[in-house]
């Protein structure tokens, strides 16, 4: 049955377009392994596929030094050779950023350039998204995160501390909810687990404070001692603030749907949305290239009474608690602004917000796709054609069926499709009365397109299984 399905497999990858998703891990034995993800357009099955191309041990070669580039590279061309897929079908390359695969010189990626030139390369966008918060949260203290580590451990193997601290939880009427781990390489991972820190605070505060006075370990004194710091709770509310918008980009690209498509305006979104909790309005507006404003510019910044940092916040700041500690209160919104600061420019230095040609992308999502207004803005599809010189396409043809859709009697039941996967399925079977395809190029085209990756989140729910099977 293996062989069967791998032979089919290859025999679809020698007929098609497909892109190439890579990582490595060291699996649940020790072995170091390397997932060769494929991703393509599969016409029959009408879908976009992710399929396991090969799982290779990177140690096979006793001569190896480890996952280097070279190494890397060699696994990949071998493994293309052996099943006679012609390297001419490879036009998209997605990864991790690590050095030893995306790095500029000596890299996977830089061998793949030189073989494969105009090859599309795009780095994990949920690992990009991870980087821009950790980068950030280097501005906030150290405290932030210990705590939450150390509250964890307190009561990770306990059985009788989880059974003390539910009497607290009921004294506060707060739900009995555990405290949740959070994941030493995922920095987003922490929202889960600030989120039900804040939720239990009170009940968490009492109870430290019955064990400091019965036990007194230092380590639950330490922990009273964070938590009696009025500046920890501010931290945390603006974290449970700002870390929902990074995890609804680092969410919305681990789908398996298409979302090359919308990768431009959502990190544009982000980047807008952060600007305008500490920048003047006007500022923003007037820009003619956002990515382009001075981050570094005092002048352009809100007062800091001004930021806005989320609507708990605001309420919290005006409790008697914090109302007359203007001091603390302003040391910790400057460290806020500078998280955004930070966050934004990891953003500008990570995603294409200034480039033509994935924005240009926009164009695979059905309702602009269908509105007349596309074909002002983009009277031509040449740019994005030599974007991505690898899909081959007559770009004159593409442009004809791309301006004849204005003049087009497109059925209803197609029109209401926002799958853009489904919709150009479905467009690449329309025809006229000689009965010739109408939108067979651009279809082919854009589904080509759509199947480029933006995330290697394929190849980690391929490890994860790996682990648990063994």
């Amino acid at each position: 049955m293996a062989n069967y399905e791998s032979n089919k497999l290859h025999q679809k990858l020698r007929e098609n377009k497909f892109s190439i998703i890579v990582n490595e891990t060291t699996d649940i034995d020790t072995t170091k392994s390397c997932g060769i993800v494929v991703r393509f357009y599969d016409p029959e099955t009408k879908q976009i596929q992710s399929r396991l191309l090969q799982l290779a041990n990177i140690f096979a070669d006793k001569s190896t030094t480890g996952a280097t580039g070279e190494r890397l590279h060699k696994i990949i061309t071998q493994c293309l050779e052996t099943h006679n897929i012609p390297k001419e079908n490879v036009i998209g390359f997605a990864s991790d950023g690590a050095s030893n695969i995306t790095g500029k010189y000596n890299s996977l990626t830089s061998r793949l350039n030189n073989e494969m030139p105009g090859i599309t390369i795009l780095k994990c966008v949920c690992h990009s998204v991870h980087l821009c918060s950790s980068q950030a949260s280097k501005f906030l203290p150290r405290r932030c995160e210990d705590l939450i580590r150390n509250i964890y451990s307190h009561f990770s193997h306990s059985a009788k501390r989880m059974h003390l601290f539910k009497e607290f939880q009921e004294f506060c009427d707060v739900k009995p909810h555990k405290m949740l781990h959070v994941c030493q390489t995922r920095w987003l991972s922490y929202h889960a687990a600030v989120e039900r820190l804040l939720e239990q605070w009170e009940p968490l505060k009492l109870y430290f404070i019955n064990c400091s006075a019965e036990d007194r370990l230092h380590s639950t004194i330490s922990i009273l001692d964070t938590m009696n710091d009025p500046s920890m709770k501010l931290y945390y509310t603006f974290l449970n603030f700002i870390l929902p918008k990074f995890n609804h980009l680092n969410l919305l690209f681990q789908q398996q749907e298409p979302t090359i498509q919308v990768l431009h305006k959502k990190c544009h979104d982000l980047y807008t949305d952060l600007l305008r909790c500490l920048f003047k309005r006007d500022e923003i507006n007037m820009a003619n290239d956002i990515a382009s404003l001075d981050l570094d510019n005092e002048a352009l910044y809100l007062p800091v009474n001004q930021m806005y940092l989320g609507s708990d916040m605001h309420s919290l700041l005006q409790s008697e608690e914090y109302r007359h500690r203007k001091e603390l209160t302003g040391n910790v919104f400057r460290r806020c602004r500078q998280f955004i600061i930070i966050a934004c420019k990891e953003i500008k230095k990570r995603f294409p917000l200034g480039n033509n040609e994935f924005e240009m992308l926009r164009i695979f999502v059905p309702k602009f796709f269908l509105d007349e207004r596309s074909r002002i803005s983009m009277p031509t599809l040449r740019d994005l054609v030599n974007a991505f010189p690898r899909i081959t396409v007559n770009p004159q043809h593409l442009d004809d069926e791309w301006r004849a859709v204005e003049n087009a009697e497109i059925p209803e039941e197609i029109k209401i499709i926002s799958n853009p996967e489904k919709f150009f399925t479905a467009l690449s079977t329309l025809r006229d009365d000689f009965n010739q395809p109408m939108f067979e190029i651009f279809s082919k085209y854009a589904l080509e397109v759509l199947s480029l990756p933006t995330s290697n989140v394929d190849v980690e729910r391929l490890f994860s299984k790996v682990n648990l099977l063994k």
